[in-house]
């Protein structure tokens, strides 16, 4: 029991390491209710009990991240916003 707990939070912190999160600024987030810790939490819990790889965790939660960005974005400033790019 204590090698799969050792297991799961090396998982957790590597990846919360991955993402360029100081893991006790994270942790201390999650302590006070963060939204974006505990999502970013629930993301990686559920990804180590699919059996996620440390790759395919990274790479899904990059995704996922982005698109959590994306929406946050577009709810403060509209769903369309124009740049003169």
């Amino acid at each position: 029991m204590k090698d799969q707990s050792s297991t799961r939070n090396q998982y957790l912190t590597d990846i919360i390491i991955a993402l360029g999160l100081e893991v006790d600024t994270f942790w201390e987030a999650l302590l006070r209710k963060e939204q974006y810790a505990i999502v970013v939490y629930l993301w990686i819990d559920k990804l180590y009990a699919k059996g996620s790889s440390m790759r395919e965790a990274k790479c899904l939660l990059f995704k996922a991240r982005n698109i959590y960005y994306h929406k946050k974005t577009r709810q403060q400033y509209g769903t369309t916003f124009k740049t003169n790019l």
